[in-house]
């Protein structure tokens, strides 16, 4: 059986499929546009990671002000989500990345077809 592996974000798809199931590329456009939607992403991915960083930070913060004035809070579910959703970020920013530089390296190829 064989599948198209989506150049964006690495996955499998049906080999019929006319756009990535997971990020909605649609297979066949140009590397140029590739390039330039990666460069996007890259961009949203940094900002939503530091806007997360900020984010964890910022309860940390609002925990040890609560713990100095005597009050116990423990909001580990919304700090375990903010952390899950940082690490995924950081895995997008590598995968685009990692496009980035086969695509400069010219070893991207569009959308291909692997027999398994």
């Amino acid at each position: 059986m064989s599948v198209a592996v989506c150049p964006m974000c690495h996955r499998s798809n049906r080999p019929s499929a006319k756009e990535c199931d997971d990020c909605g590329y649609e297979f066949g456009q140009s590397i140029e546009a590739l390039r330039g939607m990666l460069q996007n992403q890259l961009l949203n991915t940094r900002t939503m990671f530091w806007v997360l960083v900020a984010a964890n930070l910022a309860l940390a913060a609002v925990v040890a002000i609560g713990v100095m004035y005597g009050f116990m809070i423990l909001p580990m579910l919304p700090f375990l989500f903010i952390t899950y959703q940082s690490v995924r970020a950081g895995q997008k920013i590598a995968v685009t990345k990692h496009s980035l530089r086969l695509i400069e390296q010219k070893q991207l190829p569009r959308a291909t077809l692997v027999s398994g």
